[in-house]
């Protein structure tokens, strides 16, 4: 079982106000971001660009966090997870993560890397083809 004071901080780095716009489907872009619970780089991705993106564009994002993450179920059926025994325990109750970004339900390896450290020339670039107000990308 998770013992609580792992559980808080988890919660507590993991879920900064991050808020599911819900605009027409024409007036928001969709991002999914696959994640691990325990990886410091999806921490990282959450707490910093994702956070900022969403502070900033919430009215124009449709947000979804994806549990996801790398483990492997040995042959006598114990798994085990990239981060440890405690990943697992929280996988289990989450399903777990690693930071993969999709735009409007796809992308590719050149977006994936420039949109992992700043989200704002993503989201400013399909408002733009979309023709949305674009009063944040200033």
């Amino acid at each position: 079982m998770l013992s609580t004071p792992l559980f808080s901080q988890f919660f507590a780095l993991l879920l900064p106000p991050l808020h599911i716009a819900t605009l027409a489907q024409s007036s928001f872009i969709q991002i999914g971001v696959l994640f691990e619970s325990l990886c410091p780089d999806s921490i990282d991705f959450i707490l910093g660009p994702l956070s900022d993106a969403e502070a900033k564009f919430k009215q124009h994002i449709q947000l979804e966090l994806v549990p996801f993450g790398k483990a492997t179920i040995h042959e006598n059926g114990e798994i085990t997870c990239q981060h440890g025994k405690y990943e697992c325990q929280i996988n289990k109750f989450l399903m777990t993560f690693v930071p993969w970004i999709l735009w409007n339900n796809g992308s590719n390896k050149e977006v994936q890397e420039e949109s992992r450290e700043d989200l704002k020339p993503f989201i400013c670039g399909h408002l733009k083809k979309a023709n949305i107000d674009q009063a944040n990308c200033a």
